[in-house]
């Protein structure tokens, strides 16, 4: 069994992100991520079961003045290559934490969304402001602050402006 083999997060170790069928290991350096790809492996292994080849990959978090890590890492016989973007949950994120794209995408999608409202509001020939801010908190709003606890440190002009659109 591996301790502390994640990364620390106030008084939390964080090693494993678990959604259905998706796993997302956090290791704070190669060593501690090779030893749990080992555990994966056995237990693989155990149940019979493999890893999805063209799925699994290696991104590394760090600065952009950091090199990638050169590690060759492997779950038993399979090498795992890197890559430089991660999609998880619907959010997308870049080698550098950097996260234009997941908010072009949160952005496209809340426009679409309020778009189908406006239809709505036009082919009912006009709703009120009760049922009107409903739609919003219920079809919108969820969509355009999906990941704004990752994202939300910024101020992102896009979604400023979806907001304005609403009202």
């Amino acid at each position: 069994m591996l301790l502390n083999a994640g990364v620390d997060i106030d008084d939390l170790n964080v090693s494993i992100l678990l959604y259905a069928d998706d796993i997302a290991l956090i290791a704070p350096d190669e060593e501690s991520l090779q030893n749990m790809l080992n555990c994966i492996h056995s237990w693989c292994m155990k149940w019979r079961m493999t890893l999805n080849e063209t799925k699994t990959k290696i991104i590394h978090f760090r600065n952009k003045k950091a090199p990638r890590s050169d590690f060759n890492f492997k779950c038993g016989d399979m090498p795992i290559s890197f890559d430089n973007a991660y999609r998880y949950l619907g959010l997308h994120i870049n080698e550098f934490m950097e996260h234009k794209y997941t908010i072009r995408e949160i952005t496209k999608s809340a426009s679409r969304a309020l778009s189908a409202v406006y239809t709505k509001f036009l082919s009912c020939g006009g709703m009120s402001f009760d049922v009107y801010t409903k739609l919003y908190k219920t079809l919108i709003e969820p969509v355009l602050l999906h990941g704004a606890g990752l994202w939300g440190h910024n101020n992102w002009r896009e979604v400023q402006t979806i907001q304005n659109q609403v009202g």
